[in-house]
């Protein structure tokens, strides 16, 4: 992250393990910007000025509004859109709208880390996970493999209705129109 990126109260998460006070993959908040001699200082762990080279740093803020995500919920996952962002003492608050049984819902999320996840891209998933190509066929992930030829994924698929239910495929990610998280 450059000088210029930073912003006072700003979170951002180290990306390495180089500082005795400073840990790798930790969040921190931004309390002071040197632009004269490029450097950051945190609100936390120092109690006195330290300096940090912004380079080391990366911003913290997982999510934008406008981004989809997957919401967790007793134990369901909906696709969910953030349209509100803030931050108060607590840390980041979303709020956010899905739909279950044909309605909209929205709540207001004060644990984003807990109850919010990035949604999967086509090539990250995993057995279990669930979508669907060109038809409206559900499709199961039984086996996830590499193919060297086509340098890509390659799943092995249940097919799970449909004419020729139970049937198992190979599919590549760049077929898959939706990913369905149920």
């Amino acid at each position: 992250m450059n000088i210029e990126d930073c912003e006072v109260g700003m979170k951002v998460e180290c990306k390495i393990n180089a500082y005795s006070l400073v840990a790798k993959n930790k969040i921190y908040t931004i309390k002071e910007i040197n632009k004269r001699i490029g450097k950051i200082a945190l609100n936390e762990p120092c109690t006195n000025l330290c300096t940090f080279n912004p380079n080391h740093f990366k911003p913290a803020n997982k999510f934008k509004v406008g981004d989809e995500v997957l919401f967790k919920e007793y134990g369901k996952q909906y696709k969910a859109e953030i349209f509100g962002l803030t931050t108060d003492k607590a840390g980041e608050v979303a709020s956010i709208r899905f739909e279950s049984d044909n309605e909209y819902h929205f709540r207001i999320i004060l644990d984003i880390d807990f109850y919010l996840s990035p949604l999967k891209k086509k090539d990250e998933l995993e057995v279990g996970d669930k979508f669907r190509q060109k038809g409206k066929a559900e499709h199961k992930i039984v086996g996830v493999h590499y193919d060297e030829e086509e340098d890509s994924k390659i799943y092995v698929v249940r097919l799970l209705d449909g004419e020729i239910k139970g049937a198992i495929d190979l599919v590549f990610p760049k077929t898959i129109r939706e990913i369905i998280y149920d």
